[in-house]
C-alpha cells in the first residue's frame, strides 16, 4: 500500500483526487484525525471478491438490490437471490432496454458453442422486428413484422397482412383453410403481378372438393 500522510484540516476540503478514512478515535477527543490517501498511491486491484458464500451485493440507500452476485454466479437485478445467469425482478412491471445508436440495429443473439444459431431484433433497414434462425442477423428474412403490423414470412417488405413467399402448408383435422368473407368480399386467386391467373385445386385419391356458398 502507498503512504497515508495525516490531514487534520477539517475546515478545508481535500485536494482532488483523495480519499479520506476516518480512524477510530474517542467520542470525547476534541480534534479526531482524518487520514488522506491519494488514488496515486493506491495499487490497481483487478478483482473485487465476495468476503463469504452469502454472495456480492450493491444496493442504494433504502436498501434495495440494484445488483447481486451469487455464490456460484448467478447474477441478479432487484433480487438477492438469481436462479438464473441473469435473473431481473420486479415487484410491477419491468422493462429491459437495448438501445442502439441512430440509424443502427439492436439484437439478441443467440450461440451455441461459440456459433450463432439464431437471432430477434430490430432492423432499422425496413423498420422490421426480425426472427432469423440463422448465422446472420441481415440474411434470410424469416420472419419479420413491419411498422404497419404486416407479417412476412420468407419476405423483407411484407406487402399484407400476411405475405408468405414461397410453399405453405394448413393442416387441421377437419378443414384444411376457411376463407370467411362474412364483412369483405373475396376478390380470388390470382398471379402476382397479372390480373387473373391459374387456381389449382388437387385432391388426395378419394377425397371430395367442395364449393359450398349461401348462408
Amino acid at each position: 500500500m502507498g503512504k497515508i500522510l495525516e490531514y487534520s484540516n477539517l475546515g478545508a476540503p481535500p485536494a482532488d483526487n483523495d480519499l479520506l478514512f476516518m480512524g477510530d478515535y474517542s467520542a470525547n477527543a476534541s480534534n479526531p484525525t482524518t487520514m488522506r490517501l491519494t488514488i496515486a498511491d493506491l495499487n490497481k486491484k483487478r478483482n473485487v471478491d465476495a468476503a463469504d458464500g452469502n454472495g456480492l451485493m450493491l444496493r442504494d440507500d433504502g436498501g434495495n438490490y440494484g445488483l447481486f452476485i451469487k455464490d456460484g454466479g448467478n447474477v441478479g437485478v432487484g433480487t438477492n437471490s438469481p436462479s438464473y445467469q441473469l435473473d431481473a425482478q420486479a415487484s410491477g412491471d419491468i422493462t429491459v432496454r437495448i438501445q442502439s445508436g441512430a440509424s443502427n440495429d439492436s439484437v439478441i443473439r443467440f450461440d451455441q458453442s461459440g456459433t450463432q444459431q439464431a437471432s430477434i431484433g430490430y432492423d432499422d433497414t425496413g423498420d422490421l422486428l426480425k426472427f432469423n434462425n440463422a448465422t446472420n442477423f441481415g440474411g434470410t428474412q424469416h420472419l419479420v413484422i413491419n411498422s404497419d403490423g404486416n407479417v412476412g414470412v420468407g419476405v423483407a417488405s411484407p406487402a399484407a397482412n400476411l405475405d408468405v413467399a414461397g410453399d405453405f402448408r394448413i393442416l387441421d383435422s377437419t378443414y384444411g383453410v376457411v376463407i370467411d368473407a362474412e364483412l369483405a368480399d373475396i376478390h380470388g386467386v390470382k398471379s402476382s403481378g397479372s390480373a387473373s391467373g391459374p387456381l389449382h385445386l388437387n385432391r388426395n385419391a378419394g377425397e371430395d372438393i367442395w364449393f359450398m356458398y349461401g348462408d
